[in-house]
């Protein structure tokens, strides 16, 4: 499930414009110079309080991002599903450009940054996969506690 063209679009605008402030003012080149940008940007994100081509609104929205290892669920009818590996909160977030499934398989380790948006979770879209496949045990696990937390109001849809 993916976000409107137009959300992505700004998402996207902002986004780049910030990594490339990251990134001493050159746009990033490609997958691997975006995470590596990315990695400098969640753990302190007080780098863009200057950055005058976003929105108070976006940089408000990277502060309230999480950011990190996670475990890709699967896709549901209008959302993918993803459990926070540290915390354990689940998340219901929408893909940004691409399907999260033609990405990363089901039920695998990934490092991505969820980040709220327009009153929904957006996958950045950076996914860098741990080659960590899930078994069946922790598969059922995670599957049921995605399901209580749904069930009990504990699954996270906006921040």
């Amino acid at each position: 499930m993916l976000v409107d063209t137009s959300i992505a679009h700004d998402f996207l605008s902002f986004y780049i414009a910030v990594l490339t402030e990251i990134n001493d003012g050159v746009q990033p080149q490609g997958t691997q110079e975006y995470v590596q940008c990315r990695d400098f940007l969640y753990p302190d994100s007080v780098s863009i309080a200057n950055c005058k081509s976003i929105s108070n609104d976006f940089k408000d929205a990277l502060d309230k991002a999480v950011f990190g290892r996670f475990i890709y669920l699967k896709k549901y009818k209008n959302c993918y599903a993803f459990k926070h590996f540290d915390t354990n909160q689940y998340f219901d977030a929408l893909g940004l450009t691409s399907p999260t499934e033609e990405m990363v398989e089901e039920f695998s380790v990934i490092e991505t940054a969820l980040v709220p948006y327009h009153e929904i979770i957006i996958c950045d879209g950076l996914i860098v996969k741990k080659n960590v496949l899930l078994g069946p045990n922790m598969m059922k696990d995670c599957r049921d506690g995605y399901h209580q937390a749904r069930k009990s109001g504990n699954l996270i849809r906006e921040m």
